[in-house]
């Protein structure tokens, strides 16, 4: 942190002048505009709500664990076939 950031924070009395402190609250960024959730009254429209991303989290894991195993228990099928166990 640059001393002349800290100068003008304490000279202000505030911590206006910390960088990093203060965040951008336009979470859109450079983001294209096609890709931005529209906004509506209170919220973002149309965006997934916390319950049903976690709800798909864990469906995730779930179906990527069974297909790991599917695979395995292929794998050893085929691996003792071929060696004639």
């Amino acid at each position: 942190m640059s001393t002349s950031a800290m100068d003008a924070g304490a000279a202000l009395g505030t911590l206006a002048g910390v960088e990093g402190l203060n965040t951008n609250l336009n979470l859109n960024g450079d983001a294209s505009p096609r890709v931005r959730p529209r906004v509506g009254e209170w919220a973002p429209a149309d965006v997934p709500s916390t319950r049903s991303k976690r709800h798909q989290r864990v469906w995730t894991i779930v179906a990527t664990t069974a297909i790991v195993i599917v695979v395995v228990a292929f794998g050893t099928f085929a691996y003792f076939t071929l060696r004639g166990f």
